[in-house]
């Protein structure tokens, strides 16, 4: 994994390396470049690939669902049984 370069001081970084994005979603860089990245917008920089942090955030709220009815149901039991 490629350490991550320095910000400078006061930057907000727009960009996540490929090892970035995946660690920022939680999982490995080869499910990410598997199953996410077909689905993102990239910058590429000679040989680097750049993923906007908006692009990840869009991903996210594309991407995540909402708990199926079965699901609320267990989880309203479970707290009920405290």
């Amino acid at each position: 994994m490629a350490t991550p370069r320095k910000a400078t001081a006061g930057v907000t970084r727009l960009t996540y390396s490929i090892a970035e994005a995946s660690a920022a979603l939680g999982i490995g860089e080869t499910a990410f470049r598997a199953n996410v990245l077909p689905h993102l917008r990239v910058v590429r920089l000679g040989g680097r690939v750049l993923v906007p942090v908006r692009e990840v955030e869009r991903y996210i709220e594309t991407n995540a669902a909402m708990p199926l009815a079965a699901e609320l149901l267990q989880l309203a039991r479970a707290r009920g049984a405290r």
